[in-house]
């Protein structure tokens, strides 16, 4: 109806091309379902999916080189969850040290009590696993997506032993990591 649309219109939404959008700060309200405890929000108000190249670093300095062809990650955002997958080459390193840092195509949630932490899968197939982690062993490799951060970094547990990040000396040119996760944005 004609009222409808103006009353859109009217609330900052726009109807062109057959695509209705929003005013920034407008979405899709769930205002009249029931609300949960420790609820912050019933409004969709963001959709973005695309593919990027990570970039790779060493926490304390250098960094390493990721294959164009080989590394992308796709991400779908809706509101402010993030889905995250992909592929991860390493084709060569400048002096990397410290712990392994890989971008984000959006920043972690801020929220306090660390609820925006999350962990993800990996396969990691080591092109030494002399060197590392290796793949063929009990050794199980997780992607840590931490409260408050742009970058995300691989967790490593081997069985019977604790756990520790992947640091300089765990990667080498060759290796791989495919990578799945989801987690909150800011």
């Amino acid at each position: 109806r004609a009222s409808d649309l103006a009353r859109l219109i009217g609330a900052g939404g726009t109807f062109a091309d057959g695509d209705l959008a929003f005013a920034s700060g407008h979405g899709i309200s769930f205002a009249s379902t029931s609300d949960a405890t420790g609820m912050t929000s019933e409004l969709i108000d963001d959709y973005e999916e695309g593919v990027y190249t990570p970039t790779v670093v060493g926490s304390s300095s250098g960094s390493y080189t990721v294959g164009d062809s080989a590394t992308k990650l796709s991400y779908v955002k809706i509101g402010r969850m993030v889905h995250l997958q992909g592929q991860i080459h390493i084709t060569g390193k400048s002096s990397p040290s410290g712990v392994v840092h890989v971008s984000l195509p959006f920043a972690s949630g801020t929220n306090t009590d660390l609820s925006d932490r999350s962990v993800g899968s990996v396969v990691f197939d080591s092109n030494d696993s002399s060197i590392g982690v290796s793949h063929n062993s009990g050794n199980f490799v997780n992607f840590l997506v931490s409260t408050n951060a742009s970058v995300g970094q691989f967790r490593s547990t081997e069985e019977g032993t604790g756990a520790g990040s992947l640091n300089q000396s765990h990667l080498d040119t060759g290796d791989r990591f495919t990578i799945g996760i989801t987690y909150s944005a800011h």
